[in-house]
């Protein structure tokens, strides 16, 4: 008990002081407090200590003595959830009370109140004791409290976090084939790669001993990711272009539920001997051993595979997402995480004890989970008023009894759809730990927020009214002792054989050592009974001292579980709904009524009737092709091979990777066409995919400029231009060979073009950093025979987009703008983006949007000026110019939403 201890050291100090006066060291007492001002009384004090301590032993002392210690000792039994609310308080109580005490017993025993000390303060003279000066400092203390109380604020002052915000409602979608169930088509490549995944881990998981051990090899690694992620890019482009976000739910509810579907059929087929005719008959403990078996198995497979998925989705797809949606996060993903996501039921032991708390599985137990949860509300009360109320969800497909995942759902579905604080862990620390924002006022002190760090000083007393309420609450209740031997079982069980149920049933016992002692003669399994003992005797010794640090782990424990477990239930309502097909005619006949959502990889469309809707048109121009002929020729070299083996064989070999088909590539030219088809499953990223693939081209380019330069070879230039067409391209047949017909692709040409007029213009006053610029001719430029209405482009190893063709790609991803601080880009704006290559490797784009200038051969050429209200664009490829944006471009890839996360439980 906090504080016990003040009233009897007042008493004590009292009795001691009174007899230093009458011992025979008195009169020294006595000078060495002269000496100091203070004046010590004796004339009312018994001869000697002796007497004074015989003194009332006739009287009714004794008797009122004994009253008196029993109410003292009542006092702290019954007011000792009063003594909790905070320690300023209790201290002052105590110190108030102790007081009290040494002056009623003066009374008792001697019939009148000693008062040793005497002190003269101008003309008033002021007679204390000890017990004086502690009723003195106690109702201080108790004021000071009072008034602490009335500022205490009742809401946290830093603002709390609400629960998973991201709904799973699958209720708008349309009906299936049974009019119940929403169709659902995975990519069979990924439903087979599952299925065999799941049977081979649960073989093996059979066979090993350790846990975590990831069994999934390096083959099967990239057989998963290689079925995945095609089905995941081609969903997501989709969804981005269709603007329906809540396909993605419908997309993660299907897989989890494939996952899990097959888990529990590979589990079911190895452990099907066990069901047998003729198999032996289980007894109820085997019952309960074998169902143990099968859920860590669960866990193991269940956990390899998210974890797989998990990894894949960070590495591949969350750029992707962030480019397309503005934010890489989604529920259904960070889901994969969550360790109750990965178990056969919600009170499976493992995973509580290893990732949670163990709680009890029925809900009439004293610990169980909706008993804990309506302790714990009123002591959260007024943080859950500030929060918005959760709206339960509707299931508006009518789904049948008979599917419900869960039975118990329905007890749990009144307690996790309250508004609560503890639906976030991150709320625990604003709410409980003292230490937590006691560093949060140093921070702000430091950085000159006294604002902040003075409203974080009232967050420091609302902290510590809720610690006091929290105990006082689980204590009321007999939960402390139950939560404490909650955790001493499970770091018993943890790598032994007992179970941790019954462990904690053993050590909660109210029996105490004698209870375990009989119950170790009726429970095979437990650990040794000095453990236990041990154990037990551990528990009664935090229960009586500061339990702070046990009260926070609690907290964010089952914080965890509570989120964790409507995440469970929301997830298993929506998989309930979901139908996945797998058999043909039933395919065709949701296809063919317009009901089935196929998520598919592009290499699994089939659609004969899909048609191209858009495409776009890379042109690259090789520079001075007949130059470098007539070079080689003199040199006895083969032109041919020269141009084909350092730029058109590359080219070629990573054509595929974009998503491009080859229109024309011969001589000194390159034209590619990137198609975006009418299908549900079509990727929309032609423009992206044709700047990156003009990248590529580039670094192909520089990479074998520097292997020519060491065998003195003649090296290549290059000039690559992009449009776009809202339109199919058409198409003509020469034989077998079709020919590709589009407007497109002459003005690409015009873009890969460089002006002989302005490279001579140029001169030597270029810029090495200087790969594209557009001009519009001046009069000047036009009287000596220039083209009106035709602009001058200067393309020397640079990529220049039409302007359709950025509007287009701002379509496609979302462009951030970064700060322009490159000297070379006068009046110039920066944009970046990240997006994946059809093989899933990610890459950056930066396109510069630039001024068009005049030109006019009678000026420089920096000091022509800006055309009015005319930019062109630009993709940035130039190695130095990257590498000054190179800390911009690390900053613009981080998600708005990754400020001050913590990483999943």
């Amino acid at each position: 008990m906090r504080f016990a201890w003040v009233p009897l050291l007042v008493i004590l100090l009292e009795i001691a002081s009174k007899g230093l006066v009458v011992g025979p060291w008195g009169e020294t007492v006595r000078q060495l407090a002269g000496d100091t001002g203070l004046h010590i009384t004796t004339s009312r004090l018994p001869g000697s200590f002796g007497d004074y301590l015989r003194t009332g032993q006739s009287a009714e002392g004794w008797p009122l003595f004994g009253g008196l210690l029993v109410i003292f000792l009542l006092l702290f039994r019954l007011g000792r959830g009063f003594l909790n609310a905070a320690p300023l308080t209790g201290v002052g109580v105590q110190l108030a009370t102790g007081g009290i005490f040494a002056q009623v017993i003066d009374q008792l025993f001697l019939g009148r109140i000693l008062r040793l000390f005497q002190v003269d303060i101008s003309a008033v003279t002021v007679v204390f004791g000890i017990s004086d000066i502690a009723i003195f400092f106690g109702l201080s203390l108790l004021v000071y409290g009072l008034f602490q109380r009335q500022i205490t604020p009742r809401v946290s002052v830093v603002r709390l976090k609400r629960g998973h915000d991201q709904c799973i409602d699958l209720g708008g979608f349309p009906r299936g084939i049974d009019n119940v169930h929403i169709d659902v088509l995975l990519s069979p490549l990924f439903t087979r790669t599952v299925q065999a995944l799941t049977a081979d881990l649960v073989s093996r998981y059979r066979k090993e001993s350790q846990r975590d051990l990831n069994l999934l090899t390096r083959n099967q690694l990239r057989s998963l990711a290689e079925t995945y992620i095609p089905m995941i890019q081609a969903a997501l482009v989709r969804i981005a272009k269709t603007r329906q976000p809540m396909e993605l739910s419908l997309l993660y509810t299907a897989i989890i539920k494939l996952i899990q579907g097959q888990i529990h059929a590979a589990i079911d087929r190895s452990l099907s001997q066990l069901s047998r005719p003729g198999s032996i008959t289980l007894s109820s403990d085997g019952a309960i051993a074998s169902a143990r078996r099968y859920q860590h198995l669960y866990y193991q497979v269940c956990h390899c595979l998210f974890g797989a998925l998990t990894r894949i989705e960070a590495e591949k797809l969350a750029e992707l997402r962030l480019s397309l949606f503005g934010s890489s996060r989604l529920l259904l993903v960070e889901a994969f995480n969550a360790p109750l996501l990965q178990a056969a039921s919600p009170n499976d032991e493992e995973v509580m004890v290893r990732h949670y708390l163990l709680l009890a599985h029925l809900d009439s137990e004293p610990h169980s989970f909706t008993r804990i949860d309506s302790v714990l509300g009123p002591v959260f009360e007024p943080n859950n008023s500030a929060l918005l109320a959760l709206e339960p969800k509707v299931d508006a497909g009518g789904e049948p009894k008979e599917e419900e995942p869960i039975a118990s759902c329905r007890n749990y579905h009144h307690a996790l759809n309250r508004p609560s604080v503890l639906m976030q862990p991150l709320n625990i620390s604003a709410l409980l730990d003292v230490r937590w924002t006691l560093d949060q006022v140093h921070k702000a002190r430091q950085a000159g927020k006294k604002q902040r760090a003075r409203s974080l000083r009232g967050q420091i007393r609302h902290q510590r009214l809720n610690l006091a309420l929290l105990r006082n609450a689980l204590e009321q209740n007999q939960l402390l002792t139950t939560i404490l031997a909650a955790y001493e079982a499970a770091r018993l069980a943890d790598g032994g054989q007992a179970n941790p149920t019954t462990l904690h049933r053993t050590l909660d016992h109210p029996g105490g050592i004698s209870a375990i002692r009989q119950r170790l003669k009726t429970t095979p399994g437990l650990p040794p009974l000095q453990q236990l003992a041990r154990s037990y005797l551990r528990i009664k010794r935090k229960v009586r001292g500061d339990v702070t640090d046990v009260l926070l782990r609690f907290m964010r424990d089952f914080s965890a579980y509570r989120r964790d477990l409507k995440l469970f239930y929301d997830i298993q309502q929506a998989a309930a709904q979901v139908h996945l097909l797998a058999d043909e005619k039933d395919i065709l006949t949701s296809r063919s009524n317009r009901s089935l959502h196929e998520f598919l990889a592009p290499s699994e469309v089939k659609d004969q009737h899909a048609e191209i809707v858009r495409h776009a048109i890379l042109k690259a121009d090789l520079r001075g092709s007949t130059r470098i002929t007539e070079e080689l020729t003199r040199k006895n070299l083969n032109p041919a091979t020269h141009f084909s083996r350092n730029f058109f064989d590359p080219v070629n070999r990573v054509i595929q990777r974009y998503g491009a088909e080859k229109v024309f590539i011969e001589g000194d030219a390159v034209i590619l066409v990137f198609n975006e088809w009418d299908t549900p499953h079509g990727e929309h990223l032609a423009v992206s995919r044709a700047c990156a693939m003009a990248v590529e081209m580039l670094h192909i380019l520089e990479h074998q400029n520097k292997l020519l330069a060491g065998h003195d070879l003649p090296q290549l230039e290059l000039g690559i231009g992009i449009a776009f067409n809202a339109t199919p391209p058409r198409y003509l047949f020469d034989g077998d060979t079709r020919i590709t017909i589009s407007p497109a692709i002459n003005r690409a040409d015009r873009l890969s073009a460089c002006a002989w007029a302005l490279r001579e213009w140029y001169g030597d006053t270029v810029l090495s950093t200087t790969h594209a610029a557009v001009y519009e001719p001046s009069l000047n430029a036009l009287k000596v025979g220039q083209k009106e209405g035709t602009d001058l482009v200067y393309n020397l190893n640079g990529i220049i987009l039409e302007p359709s063709a950025f509007k287009k790609l701002t379509r496609e991803l979302k462009l951030r703008p970064i700060e322009n601080r490159i000297l070379e880009y006068p009046g110039s704006q920066l944009h970046t983006a990240r997006f994946p290559d059809r093989e899933g490797n990610s890459h950056t784009l930066v396109i510069r949007e630039a001024p068009v200038q005049i030109y006019d051969p009678e000026h420089q050429p920096f000091d022509a000026p800006f055309a009015e209200s005319r930019r062109f664009y630009e993709v940035v490829c130039d190695g130095r110019i990257l590498q000054q944006l190179s800390t911009q471009l690390s900053r613009a890839t981080v998600s708005r939403d990754s400020r001050l996360q913590v990483a999943p439980r």
